[in-house]
């Protein structure tokens, strides 16, 4: 469905994905089922322990296990990683988020 561009991808070096459900509202179904979301401009954002989808800015929180919770805070405590949205799938009736930890090339 949306996914980011291959140029993109080939900045970094990939560490571990995940996939990840969303607390979506009405209109956040309308704007991902119109293809209006731009998924370059989405980040993934830690805060309180609660990790949350920014797009347009809406921010939701993205529905992990807790071990899930627990990798991800520790990578994103050290400087160097980053966590990524890679693409946004529809699986049955389930919009899902497939993020990845990663680390920038060359730095």
């Amino acid at each position: 469905m949306y996914k980011l561009s291959k140029v993109t991808l080939d900045k970094y070096y990939f560490i571990k994905s995940f996939i990840s459900g969303i607390k979506l509202f009405s209109k956040d179904l309308i704007i991902i089922k119109n293809f209006k979301l731009k998924i370059n401009s989405c980040k993934i954002k830690l805060d309180n322990n609660n990790i949350y989808f920014i797009f347009n800015n809406n921010s939701r929180i993205l529905l992990l296990r807790k071990i899930e919770k627990i990798i991800i805070i520790n990578f994103l405590k050290k400087k160097k990683y980053y966590c990524i949205p890679i693409k946004i799938v529809k699986i049955n009736s389930f919009f899902k988020i497939k993020l990845s930890i990663v680390k920038k090339k060359g730095g």
